[in-house]
């Protein structure tokens, strides 16, 4: 039922966020109201609202990660978007562990470790502690990284 509740409270929150509506008997996911009103809503034209909001919710999210907005961000799986987010992940990793302090634009960054095609896992060189904190990159799980 928590899943359902999930799927209705968005969709409600999408519909209801529109027309300004916010009611708490919508947070009762057996109520016959959000029965009916999940009916309502399926055979509603709100498809292309939901869109625009996802778009833009999608959209902030990659701001507020990165700190820029992208045409290539609208198409998350092509492998062009990924190449993208990795080089700015990877530079924004490399701003993060840089012995010079600058204001970074964003904060999703490339985890500083390299995996080689057997599967072994290793810190990235000259990354073998994290900067500022001193923590290991590599923590002390020999058992899982060994391979057989």
């Amino acid at each position: 039922m928590l899943r359902t509740f999930e799927v209705y409270g968005y969709r409600m929150s999408l519909w209801a966020g529109h027309l300004g509506l916010v009611d708490d008997r919508f947070t009762q996911p057996e109520s016959t109201e959000c029965v009916r009103h999940v009916r309502a809503l399926s055979e509603a034209n709100w498809k292309q609202f939901a869109s625009d909001e996802v778009y833009g919710y999608r959209m902030s999210l990659w701001a507020g990660h990165l700190g820029l907005v992208d045409d290539r961000f609208t198409q998350p799986e092509s492998t062009e978007c990924v190449r993208h987010v990795r080089a700015l992940s990877e530079a924004n990793w490399k701003q993060f562990a840089s012995d010079e302090v600058t204001k970074m634009r964003g904060h999703l960054m490339k985890y500083p470790v390299a995996v080689d095609q057997r599967g072994k896992v290793k810190s990235l060189p000259g990354h073998v502690n994290f900067p500022g904190v001193g923590d290991q990159i590599i923590g002390p799980f020999l058992a899982i990284q060994k391979v057989n």
